[in-house]
């Protein structure tokens, strides 16, 4: 029974016993590849009929399939090959999705806030453009997160940091 895959999600029971997945249930089987414990793409190469090949794990919208055979990473949403223009599409269109929350730049803002003002999610050099706009409150975001690449940066062009 342990090797099997009574919800037949596409991991083993014991595989989702020993990492917080319901055997009984395939919808959580996301929640054990996302937490690092499997790697889908080895999981697929062996049987790539997997119920999971057919689902996003990371939310961005591509099957886990297509992106190992993109060799992107089916368990990070901002591993696509989603252009900028492509990447806003898909949040404004899904804004509660991971990947609207994400930060794929690594900039400080949200892909979803870049989006709706104009910025691009890819690039983290217009990230202080929606902090001068007003969007964002620099000061609330640092105190949600010290450790944000915006408190590095200067923003308003004082020659102070944002900290």
């Amino acid at each position: 029974m342990a090797l099997a895959d009574c919800d037949n999600g596409g991991i083993s029971n014991i595989i989702e016993c020993q990492n917080g997945g319901d055997p009984l249930n395939p919808s959580d089987d996301c929640n054990v590849i996302n937490s690092g414990v499997v790697d889908i793409c080895d999981t697929l190469a062996v049987n790539p009929t997997r119920p999971l090949a057919n689902v996003s794990c990371d939310g961005d919208g591509q099957t886990n399939a297509t992106e190992c055979t993109n060799n992107t990473d089916p368990g990070d949403p901002c591993s696509n090959t989603y252009t900028s223009a492509q990447i806003c599409a898909y949040v404004t269109a899904n804004p509660t999705n991971p990947l609207a929350l994400a930060d794929c730049d690594n900039g400080g803002i949200s892909n979803i806030i870049e989006c709706q003002n104009g910025g691009d999610p890819l690039s983290p050099s217009d990230d202080c453009n929606v902090i001068n706009s007003g969007v964002v409150d620099i000061c609330d975001t640092l105190a949600v997160n010290p450790t944000s690449p915006l408190a590095n940066v200067d923003c308003d062009g004082d020659g102070q940091t944002n900290t």
